[in-house]
C-alpha cells in the first residue's frame, strides 16, 4: 500500500489484507495478480481511500476549540481581570476608608496633640505668669519690707527731727527776734547794719534747712500765702552756692506771676536743686536758674491740670543722670554720690506734689541735666490767702493788750521786747491754763485783751488749740494767731478751720509787728 508500505508484499494466499493504526491521510492500495506461475499482472489494481481523522483532529474542531479556547482564556482573563479590579476597587474601598479612618484618627491626635501644646502652652504660660508674679511679689515684699524699714527710719528720723526743730526753732526766734529788733533800733545807717543783716538771713535759713528733714520725713502740709518768686530766688541760690566754685546765672521774667505756696518748703525745693546741680559739677561751672510763666494746655504735662504756672528751671552742665536712673531720682535715699543720703529730691519732690505741681527731668550723661518744677501760678491776687512769711519790719506803732502763751521764757521775752517797741502792752502766760485764766480775768474787766498769740505746743501742759477752743467759748470773736515750731502741724495749715484767725511760725522777728497790724485792722 501505497504510503505505507515501502515495498510489495510477499506472495499470500489470503484473499485480504489488514493494516491497524493507519494515521488519516489519503492511501493508494494497488494489487497485483499472478497466474500460480509466476507471472505477474503487468497493471496493479488500484484502489484508493482516504482515512479521515478524528472529529478533534479537524481543522474546524481547532479553529473552534482554539476561538473557544482563546474565548474561554479571554473570559477567564476578563473574569480575572473583574475579579481583579473588583478587589482592587474593595481594596480601593478599604483603603480610602482606612486612610479616612487614618486621618480621622491623625485629626483626632493632631487636635489632641494641639489641645495637649495648648494646654501646656498655656500652663506654661501660667507658670511663667506664676512665676513672674512670684518674683514681682518677693521683689514688692522686699521693696515693701526696704519701705517699711524706711519709714521706721523716717518715723523715728521725725520724731527727732521734730523736737530739734522745735528746741532749735525756739532759740532761732530769740535770735532772730533779737536781731531784728536790734537792726530796727539801730537803723539801716549802723555799721552793724550789714552784720545783724548777714546773721538775721543766715538764721531764716537755718530755720528753713531745719523744716526740710521734719517737711519730708513727717509730710507736713505747706503753709500757703501769696507768694513771689523775684526775691526768693536770688536770695536762695546766694545761700545755696556761697562758698563753691560754682556761679549761678539767674534769669526771672518781667512780671512773673506769684504762686500761692510756702515759702520756707519752696526755699528748700529751690535750694536742694541748686546744691544738687553744683555737686554735679565738681569741677564748678555755672548753673544756669531761669523762672518764667507758662499756660500749660491740655495733654502738655500729664502729671498736672491745663492751667497757668511758674516754671522754674534748674540746669548744670556736669555729670548727667545715667538713664536708667531717670525713674528712681525721687526715691528716698537714692543717690548715686558716695556722700549723699538721697533725700534732696525725695524732699523736694514731696513738697512740689503737696503744691499741686510736678517736675519735668531732661539729662545726658556727657552734657548735665535741667530740671523744670511747675507751680501752679496765681494770677489774681485774690485767689490767694494772704499769710506772709516773717514779713519785713517797718516803722509803723500800734496800740492794744496782746497776751502772748508760750512755755519758753526765751521766746515770751523776744516777743514781748518786740511788740512792746511797736507799741503794745504785753501780758505773758506760760501754758493754756494760765491764758485762759489771765482771758477770763480780763475779760470780766473793762481791760480785755485785743489779740491772743498761743503756742501749739506746750509740753505737759495745755496747749494752744485746746486753750483757744475755752477762749472761744468765753468771748465768741476773739482774735487769736496759733505759732509753733512744728511748721508741719496740719494745724499751722488750716488754722481758720480750728478757731485761729492767723498764724505765725517760729523763728519769727520783728516782722511780728507788721502781723499784728494787719490782724487787728
Amino acid at each position: 500500500m501505497e504510503g505505507w508500505d515501502t515495498e510489495w508484499s510477499l506472495p499470500s494466499p489470503e484473499r485480504q489484507a489488514t493494516y491497524q493504526r493507519l494515521p488519516p491521510g489519503r492511501y493508494d492500495f494497488r494489487v497485483k495478480a499472478d497466474n500460480g506461475d509466476g507471472l505477474w499482472s503487468s497493471a496493479p489494481a488500484n484502489y484508493s481511500f482516504t482515512i479521515l481523522p478524528p472529529f478533534w483532529r479537524t481543522g474546524w474542531f481547532v479553529s473552534v476549540s482554539l476561538a473557544s479556547t482563546i474565548v474561554l482564556v479571554l473570559g477567564l482573563v476578563k473574569v480575572g481581570v473583574w475579579r481583579v479590579e473588583k478587589q482592587r476597587r474593595h481594596l480601593e474601598d478599604q483603603i480610602a476608608h482606612s486612610t479616612a479612618a487614618l486621618r480621622i484618627e491623625k485629626e483626632k491626635v493632631e487636635r489632641v496633640n494641639d489641645e495637649l501644646e495648648q494646654r501646656v502652652s498655656e500652663r506654661t504660660g501660667e507658670l511663667v505668669q506664676t512665676n513672674a508674679s512670684l518674683r514681682d511679689q518677693i521683689a514688692r515684699a522686699a521693696k515693701l519690707e526696704d519701705e517699711l524699714l524706711n519709714a521706721r527710719k523716717l518715723e523715728s528720723l521725725g520724731v527727732l527731727a521734730g523736737g530739734i526743730a522745735h528746741d532749735f526753732n525756739n532759740l532761732l526766734t530769740a535770735m532772730l527776734g533779737n536781731i531784728s529788733l536790734a537792726r530796727r533800733i539801730n537803723g539801716d545807717e549802723a555799721p552793724t547794719e550789714a552784720l545783724l543783716s548777714e546773721a538775721q538771713n543766715a538764721c531764716r535759713r537755718a530755720a528753713e534747712l531745719t523744716d526740710q528733714l521734719l517737711t519730708f520725713s513727717k509730710g507736713g502740709l505747706p503753709i500757703k500765702s501769696n507768694l513771689g518768686l523775684t526775691e526768693l530766688i536770688p536770695e536762695t541760690s546766694d545761700f545755696a552756692l556761697r562758698g563753691s566754685n560754682v556761679r549761678c546765672e539767674l534769669e526771672i521774667a518781667s512780671g512773673l506771676w506769684r504762686v500761692h505756696a510756702d515759702s520756707g518748703q519752696i526755699g528748700q525745693v529751690i535750694h536742694n536743686l541748686l546744691l544738687n546741680a553744683a555737686q554735679a559739677m565738681p569741677g564748678g561751672g555755672v548753673v544756669r536758674v531761669v523762672c518764667s510763666n507758662s499756660e500749660v494746655t491740655a495733654n502738655e504735662l500729664a502729671q498736672v491740670e491745663p492751667g497757668p504756672y511758674v516754671v522754674l528751671s534748674v540746669e548744670d552742665h556736669g555729670v548727667g543722670i545715667q538713664k536708667e536712673n531717670l525713674q528712681r531720682i525721687f526715691d528716698p535715699y537714692f543717690t548715686t554720690k558716695g556722700d549723699g543720703a538721697g533725700l534732696r529730691l525725695a524732699s523736694a519732690y514731696s513738697i512740689v506734689k503737696k503744691h499741686g505741681g510736678a517736675f519735668q527731668v531732661e539729662s545726658d550723661p556727657e552734657r548735665g541735666t535741667k530740671i523744670r518744677v511747675y507751680l501752679p501760678a496765681l494770677t489774681s491776687t485774690a485767689d490767694a490767702e494772704e499769710v506772709p512769711d516773717a514779713p519785713p519790719a517797718r516803722s509803723f506803732s500800734g496800740a492794744g493788750r496782746i497776751l502772748v502763751m508760750d512755755d519758753e521764757e526765751s521766746i515770751q521775752r523776744a516777743a514781748n521786747n518786740i511788740l512792746t517797741v511797736f507799741g503794745y502792752e504785753v501780758t505773758l502766760a506760760a501754758d493754756g491754763e494760765a491764758a485762759i485764766a489771765l482771758f477770763r480775768r480780763a475779760a470780766a474787766s473793762s481791760a480785755g485783751f485785743d489779740l491772743v498769740i498761743m503756742d501749739l505746743t506746750v509740753p505737759a501742759g495745755m496747749g494752744g488749740k485746746e486753750a483757744t477752743a475755752k477762749l472761744i467759748e468765753i468771748e465768741p470773736d476773739v482774735k487769736v494767731v496759733v505759732s509753733s515750731g512744728y511748721s508741719s502741724d496740719p494745724v499751722m495749715a488750716s488754722y481758720r478751720e480750728h478757731g485761729f484767725c492767723d498764724v505765725l511760725p517760729k523763728p519769727f522777728d520783728a516782722g511780728l509787728g507788721a502781723l499784728m497790724e494787719r490782724v487787728l485792722k
